[in-house]
């Protein structure tokens, strides 16, 4: 009697259509159909077109049609009893292939099917499994459509028969193989970690016991060393920390019996704690536009946050560590080269005291011109929105108060105090300070004294105030010239020089009993100010460059 019936497209064993089997019988036709798909993965084109597969009770009837080699290729197979005449199985089998042939041959070789696309076709099959049900008159039934078949049907004869151990004994050997391998490749790495391990406690055996003393020596030459710190400081001695300081002394420390701390310590904590508890002002607050054009959004930039940090923890009081750093994404526009980044990095915060906190920050850029660009731009953005995430977890005063929206209002109301700008709280270079120098130096020579920090012998200063004498001589016999020439007549400073004349008798010189006004006193001394100016700077001019030209 045929039990079950199955058609399964050839070259990918995708199934079409299946019969629809009894309750009853269902159960215990399950491992016959396994069977069935270890027969359809099986079929290539060297296979036969028709075969009978024994099975214990059942035999497993199949035939190919068209033959295995095209997309087109359908196998039908039929689940029977072992005792049911071959020949009305293939019988049966032929009727559903030129019904199928007929109705459905043109889909079967379509991509896009789906499971059981021609579910439609149990319909013919079970009417055709009726007829073939009972073999004594499928028998009568089989001569009329023997002789409609012609001689186009095989003889049944001639079908070939396997047992089903046969056919599945090559695939048993190789999954056989292959398990047999699996389990070699375990079994070594099983070894080898064994081996691994037995090495390690091996060597804890052999230099547990030197590193144990090595440790514990360690630990007494630190202990006793600490010890003899604490008891060769007697003075009491400030430790800066948050911008504060507290004092502790060599001597025996109090403890907080609350905390179990030093009271040293339970203060620092205490006072930082409240510093930290404080609000920021609004000199520390920024505002931008919210996304998509939403209300302003209240915060703090990087530069200002990491100076609170340094004023509440101290310069060396906190450190920052990348912890790690993400590029999410990187898309290049192919026509305009323009990019499009994201970055995520997460940045640890440690105190001196070993307490950190962690957080991830996110940094983003569109339409920027180069892949470095765009990255430098991203990495950065995103260590510092870390930075400042991370700083926000220790209080409200390093960020945490700007999620409070109320605050976030109010605090803006308050007018915020900028700082007058003050250039004597600039650092500047070594050089900046030498040219205020040359003036005051050329102060001082114009008068002949000396300069300040600068030794000088008698002559060496008599010999400066003579110079200085004959330029402000020099200077007042211009002005009077200048007074007592007519209008529009050339001056004794509009003639050329005269040659020298060695026969000449000297012109006066002036000293210091000629008579001059405070006006001429006063346009001499800035004269010669002016000139020695001049002269300082020449001399320094030419200083420069025979260095530069000895290097």
């Amino acid at each position: 009697m045929v039990r079950s019936t199955q058609i399964v497209r050839v070259y990918d064993s995708l199934p079409l259509a299946q019969s629809v089997d009894d309750e009853q019988e269902g159960p215990g036709l399950t491992p016959y159909k396994q069977q069935a798909k270890t027969i359809f993965r099986k079929l290539t084109p060297n296979s036969e077109s028709r075969g009978t597969i024994e099975s214990g009770p059942m035999a497993l009837h199949y035939m190919v049609h068209p033959p295995v080699g095209g997309s087109n290729s359908v196998a039908f197979l039929t689940i029977a009893d072992r005792s049911y005449p071959r020949k009305l199985a293939f019988l049966y089998l032929d009727e559903l292939a030129k019904e199928f042939e007929t109705n459905y041959g043109h889909q079967v070789g379509q991509r896009n099917l789906r499971p059981y696309a021609f579910v439609g076709f149990d319909t013919f099959m079970q009417r055709t499994k009726r007829l073939y049900a009972d073999s004594r008159t499928a028998e009568s039934a089989a001569g009329s459509n023997l002789d409609r078949l012609n001689e186009d049907l095989h003889d049944v004869q001639k079908i070939m028969t396997k047992n089903m151990e046969d056919l599945l004994w090559r695939g048993d050997s190789l999954d056989q193989m292959s398990n047999m391998s699996s389990s070699l490749r375990d079994e070594s790495l099983k070894y080898r970690r064994a081996a691994r391990k037995i090495n390690f406690e091996a060597m804890l055996r052999q230099y547990a016991p030197i590193a144990a003393i090595a440790i514990l020596f360690l630990l007494i030459v630190a202990e006793s060393e600490f010890g003899r710190i604490q008891n060769d400081t007697h003075d009491q001695f400030p430790v800066g920390f948050g911008g504060s300081a507290f004092k502790f002394s060599g001597t025996k420390e109090e403890v907080d019996p609350e905390t179990g701390l030093p009271l040293w310590s339970a203060t620092r904590l205490a006072t930082l704690q409240a510093k930290l508890n404080q609000r920021l002002g609004p000199e520390y607050l920024s505002q931008r536009p919210g996304p998509g054009g939403g209300p302003k959004l209240t915060y703090i930039e990087g530069w200002k946050a990491m100076d609170l940090a340094n004023e509440v923890f101290g310069f060396n009081g906190w450190s920052t560590s990348i912890q790690s750093l993400v590029v999410d994404y990187l898309d290049t526009h192919v026509e305009t080269g323009k990019c499009n980044c994201g970055v995520s990095a997460v940045v640890r915060i440690t105190l001196r005291d070993g307490t950190y906190h962690e957080d991830v920050g996110y940094g983003h850029t569109e339409g920027v011109r180069g892949k470095h660009a765009a990255l430098e731009k991203c990495k950065k953005e995103a260590v510092t929105d870390s930075i400042k995430r991370g700083l926000k977890t220790f209080g409200r005063l390093l960020g945490n108060c700007l999620y409070d929206r109320q605050y976030a209002r109010d605090v803006l109301k308050v007018p915020a105090s900028v700082a007058a700008f003050n250039a004597s709280d600039l650092h500047r270079s070594g050089d900046h300070a030498h040219k205020p120098q040359i003036q005051q130096h050329a102060q001082f020579d114009a008068v002949g004294a000396k300069r300040p920090g600068e030794a000088h012998s008698k002559q060496q200063v008599d010999e400066r105030a003579r110079q200085a004498r004959l330029r402000q001589a020099d200077a007042a016999r211009a002005a009077h010239r200048r007074q007592d020439a007519p209008h529009g007549a050339a001056t004794a400073l509009d003639t050329p020089p005269k040659k020298f004349d060695p026969l000449a008798k000297p012109e006066p010189v002036l000293d210091d009993s000629t008579p001059c006004d405070d006006d001429t006193n006063a346009e001499a001394h800035t004269m010669a100010l002016e000139l020695e100016l001049e002269d300082d700077m020449l001399l320094r001019q030419s200083q420069l460059a025979q260095e530069l030209e000895s290097e």
